[in-house]
């Protein structure tokens, strides 16, 4: 039962990785999740995750009810589990603000880029080559682009403050733009390193070396609970064989108790038939019988009853008597051939015999 909640377990948990692959590869490109903030991924992983959460409890009530395994590898295994959600919900929020297009920063990035070009007198080419770097550095993540995209802001409000076509209003207002446009490109910056999403670095480098340790840990626990398993089913067909052998050996002492039983009655009225018929039936002793079987009580009843019919018998063969009247069962216990001796004398025990 531990056994099979624990693969149940790693199920769970390799269907958490799965739901957080989806996300992590679909979502973050999807203009409805940062238009909503909903992502069926992620119900699909709270769902995952609350059942992971109630199988980790009862397996560890199952394990304290029959000592599987200790605790600490089960809390162990929560922790890493925890501290491995808990970033993937970072994870979430931080994708959410970088945004998408239109969306989050990348949408602010766009909005500023946007007003800038719109207004005239600018250096159109410069803004051109602002544009240009910062869309590099998106796709190829070099720093290189970085630091051109900071030379050439500092170079375009350069040209701000001594372009004599603009007002200290305007001035100000369109430096104050280039600065916006700045900031958030830097912050969108600062939110990829510490997402880490194409990288293999920051949140996501964290949540894969969090993933792989928790599959780590479960897949010992799940070793250790087989060779547990092992060692368990091996006590049990010890157990098993030596109460077969226990029971076995009960049976035969109580056979040869009832058996011993038995034969001494058996015994003793084989005895006592052998003295009645050694002595012509003239023994008048009984028979040692001391809590005999009910069987043993009515074949020592009949028997006496035949001797007593024997004697009749053998006083009317001596001398004419009236015979005395027979009962229908009388008739049927004894052979037919008694019936017929009246007058001649015989040798009861070799009638017997």
């Amino acid at each position: 039962m531990v056994v099979s909640e624990i693969n149940s377990l790693q199920i769970q948990l390799y269907k958490f990785f799965k739901a957080t692959d989806n996300f992590l590869y679909i979502e973050t490109t999807n203009p409805v999740f940062f238009v909503t903030g909903k992502s069926k991924y992620l119900d699909e992983k709270q769902t995952i995750v609350n059942e992971i959460q109630h199988n980790i409890q009862s397996i560890k009530k199952l394990s304290f009810e029959s000592s599987f395994f200790h605790d600490k590898e089960l809390d162990e295994i929560k922790i890493e589990f925890d501290q491995c959600n808990h970033i993937l919900d970072s994870l979430v929020y931080l994708i959410y603000k970088q945004g998408y297009n239109n969306f989050g920063l990348e949408g602010e990035i766009i909005d500023n880029a946007g007003a800038l070009e719109k207004i005239s007198g600018l250096d159109a080419t410069k803004i051109l080559q602002i544009r240009r770097n910062e869309k590099d550095y998106l796709l190829r993540r070099d720093k290189f682009f970085i630091e051109n995209f900071d030379r050439l802001i500092n170079g375009l409000q350069e040209q701000i403050q001594k372009n004599r076509n603009f007002t200290a209003n305007e001035k100000l207002h369109i430096i104050n733009l280039v600065t916006e446009y700045s900031n958030s490109f830097h912050a969108l910056v600062d939110l990829k390193e510490k997402i880490g999403l194409y990288e293999n670095s920051g949140l996501k480098y964290r949540f894969n070396q969090k993933s792989a340790s928790l599959d780590n840990k479960l897949s010992q626990l799940i070793n250790n609970a087989d060779r547990t398993k092992q060692v368990l089913v091996s006590e049990l067909r010890i157990f098993y064989f030596l109460f077969f052998m226990l029971v076995t050996g009960l049976a035969v002492i109580i056979s040869i108790l009832i058996s011993k039983h038995i034969l001494v009655h058996l015994e003793s009225l084989t005895q006592y038939i052998s003295r009645l018929t050694e002595s012509n039936f003239s023994y008048t002793g009984k028979p040692y019988l001391k809590n005999p079987s009910l069987e043993i009580k009515k074949i020592y009843s009949e028997f006496r009853n035949m001797v007593a019919q024997l004697h009749i018998w053998e006083g009317c063969a001596i001398k004419p008597c009236v015979k005395p009247k027979e009962t229908k069962s009388d008739t049927a216990n004894w052979p037919i051939f008694f019936h017929k001796v009246y007058m001649k004398p015989m040798n009861w025990a070799i009638l017997l015999m």
